[in-house]
């Protein structure tokens, strides 16, 4: 499409019963990029209102779209702001190379920051055993309504690597996880549930006469924020689908979380699990405040 992002609006209510159109917002993209958009931050500052939104192209280059001004003001859609705040391939600058993205972004909230993860790997040849990978975590510190004033692009180079030393998480900018360079890629979108991402990869395996096995697919959990992943290997060769989370009522008004597609017990890629909640449910008070002014 080139330089636009199309947003399209399939809210139908009773006014708008069956109604739909189709946005087209234009802004400081690159030429012959493909844009998925995906998560929007809804009233970060608690208006209810939408902040703004992530997007990424098939070039590995992250976007937010500011809908609002700094002063909470809403925009005309024309008036929207795109900018670019992460290059991720591994060519100069991280403007080109090797790495694709074909799947939307997540994002997750925080009070200091908006973490935005993705993950890197060209589906389209499934077949090569040669790769440059990398699951990322970028760390947008602009969590205020409005653009940034200015951007410094974050690039591999600015970010710390997830690694035995676990230290990743101190970086300010964000982090990244190297798959495998023999052909492991990130086949899904990530999702996260409960402080965990999940997402699967796939890499092909070299023919073998005893074997009709010809690729292996791996289903990740990797908690927030920039820590070291679990993974399960998969059985089955196609490429998994994207994970599914959610609640179950089993009864009684009891909910239980559960997770399809990540890591289980029969290392399926369509099994259901229950979903291991890092984030405490019960919470408690850090402040109250008591009138004494009868005492």
């Amino acid at each position: 499409m080139g330089l636009e992002v199309a947003i399209i609006d399939l809210t139908i209510t009773e006014e708008r019963a069956g109604d739909w159109s189709v946005l087209v917002v234009t802004g400081e993209l690159d030429l012959y990029s493909h844009h998925v958009l995906r998560d929007r931050i809804d009233g970060a500052d608690g208006d209810g209102k939408v902040d703004r939104a992530y997007v990424v192209d098939v070039r590995a280059q992250l976007y937010r779209i500011d809908a609002e001004s700094a002063l909470g003001e809403a925009r005309e859609p024309s008036n929207w702001v795109i900018t670019k705040i992460a290059a991720l391939n591994d060519g100069d600058g991280g403007l080109n190379g090797t790495r694709k993205v074909f799947f939307a972004a997540d994002a997750v909230l925080t009070r200091n920051y908006t973490a935005v993860l993705l993950g890197t790997g060209d589906r389209e040849k499934p077949l090569s055993m040669t790769s440059n990978d990398r699951f990322f975590l970028i760390k947008d510190s602009k969590v205020g309504k409005g653009e940034p004033a200015s951007v410094t692009l974050i690039t591999d180079a600015s970010l710390a690597e997830i690694n035995a030393s676990n230290t990743a998480g101190y970086d300010t900018e964000g982090c990244y996880f190297p798959l495998a360079t023999n052909g492991e890629k990130v086949i899904n979108q990530p999702i996260t549930f409960g402080g965990i991402t999940y997402f699967s990869t796939n890499r092909p395996l070299p023919p073998n006469s005893n074997s009709c096995t010809r690729a292996q697919n791996r289903a990740y959990q990797m908690p927030l924020v920039c820590r070291n992943p679990k993974f399960n290997n998969l059985v089955g060769d196609g490429l998994p689908p994207s994970p599914v989370v959610g609640y179950v009522d089993v009864g009684k008004g009891k909910l239980v979380p559960f997770v399809i597609g990540g890591p289980n017990d029969k290392n399926s890629a369509i099994e259901a699990a229950r979903a291991n909640i890092l984030i405490p449910a019960k919470r408690k008070r850090s402040y109250w405040f008591m009138d004494n002014r009868d005492r």
